[in-house]
């Protein structure tokens, strides 16, 4: 043998079985190309969106949005996600709902953002930023809506201080 032979590859098992799987889906290289061109294609369309919701208690107004701008594509999620128990539960959701609407129509202080304080009111009261900062102003919405502190903006700094001292 001279320096013209050519090496014949070699091919393991596993790429072996590979490509007999490959072969079931693809029996031509026109079917496999055409595979490839179909799957470039998809990789370079424009990405949907995606929503993310959390922490939606209380919130009834920005949940019944989200569903309204996007309400084919987030209902056949929701329906997806939870089937038959929307059907169940929408008496209860839309009780829920109506007593929310109500609450925000009395003015009933039940959010942070319904405080009569908010984060740069406690930061100039000398309370610090971060997580503690959230826990003082969720202390305060729990004590206003218990009914033990009024929502009044010097009631709530005073109690602010206290909260964050402990």
């Amino acid at each position: 043998m001279g320096s013209n032979s050519t090496a014949i590859p070699t091919t393991s098992v596993a790429e072996l079985k590979y490509l007999s799987l490959l072969a079931r889906d693809y029996p031509t290289q026109a079917a496999a190309a055409s595979a490839v061109i179909s799957l470039e294609a998809t990789a370079k369309l424009p990405k949907g969106t995606e929503h993310f919701m959390s922490d939606l208690h209380g919130e009834n107004e920005a949940f019944v949005h989200i569903l309204n701008s996007a309400s084919g594509v987030i209902r056949e999620k929701v329906d997806l996600v939870l089937g038959d128990a929307i059907p169940e539960q929408a008496a209860d959701f839309a009780a829920q709902a109506e007593l929310a609407a109500q609450l925000d129509a009395d003015g009933v202080c039940c959010r942070v953002s319904q405080l009569a304080v908010n984060g740069r009111d406690l930061m100039a009261a000398g309370i610090p930023a971060g997580p503690g900062l959230r826990r003082t102003l969720e202390a305060l919405l729990d004590a206003v809506v218990r009914g033990q502190l009024p929502n009044e903006q010097q009631c709530l700094l005073d109690a602010a201080g206290q909260i964050s001292a402990s």
